[in-house]
């Protein structure tokens, strides 16, 4: 059976600071990715159950690495 458990360990632990967007911080701990836009940031929220796009000051988020 699959697993909804997300592992962490392949994940960076990141408090939001001011300027930050998702789309920054993917480019930021993934430097060299070029895959969809999309579906990463939707794998951002499915990770950190956002229901929206806004992240704020001081959130601590996960962000994945290694991103292809």
């Amino acid at each position: 059976f699959g697993s909804n458990k997300i592992n962490y360990e392949n994940c960076q632990k990141v408090v939001v600071e001011k300027g930050d967007t998702i789309w920054t911080l993917i480019k930021e701990y993934n430097p060299d990715f070029y895959g969809n836009m999309n579906k990463a940031i939707y794998k951002v929220h499915c990770i950190n159950n956002m229901d929206s796009s806004g992240i704020f000051i001081g959130q601590t988020i996960y962000i994945p690495l290694n991103l292809k």
